[in-house]
């Protein structure tokens, strides 16, 4: 093991840089970490052990609401959290949002959907479960519907002044 020059810095892990990166980079993706490990723990349980309520296509609703809650999650990480910091002084009072702030984010679309098929590729190898090519389409309909709904209510919530950054919306 070398020793770093004395000219050298050695970083700092509680150093103000670390601790931005932290809040700016990893801390927004937690509901979507946690989304996503909920799936896995539920998807790893032998299938004799999940009891659903008994009607028709149960799981395929079940898949859907699941997966709609994870787009969401993505969709408010990818395409809306970006826009949601707090005002600076160096922001001008008339700066307008972008008008694409709410927008149909295919990324978050693509992700839920590669991870609902890795999820069905990862159920082939769980006791009593089963691949279903009908439970990866009833995971990417959800995903679409989850982005859909959240950019639809994160554009309420801005027309109704929830945002700091509504001060900046242009006066009609």
């Amino acid at each position: 093991m070398t020793r770093p020059e004395s000219n050298q810095r050695v970083p700092n892990p509680a150093s103000p840089d670390a601790m931005q990166t932290f809040k700016t980079v990893f801390l927004p993706w937690l509901p979507a970490v946690y989304g996503i490990t909920a799936i896995f723990y539920v998807s790893g349980l032998p299938g004799n052990e999940i009891h659903l309520p008994e009607f028709h296509f149960s799981d395929k609703v079940f898949h859907s609401l699941a997966y709609g809650l994870l787009g969401g999650l993505i969709n408010w990480r990818l395409g809306i959290r970006r826009y949601f910091r707090p005002l600076s002084a160096s922001d001008s009072p008339s700066a307008a949002i972008p008008s694409d702030l709410i927008r149909f984010d295919w990324r978050g679309v693509l992700i839920g959907i590669a991870y609902g098929a890795s999820d069905e590729l990862h159920q082939y190898f769980v006791p009593s479960r089963e691949c279903d090519v009908f439970d990866w389409m009833a995971d990417s309909v959800g995903v679409i519907c989850g982005v859909l709904i959240m950019s639809w209510l994160t554009r309420v919530w801005i027309r109704r002044g929830g945002s700091r950054t509504e001060k900046r919306l242009p006066q009609i």
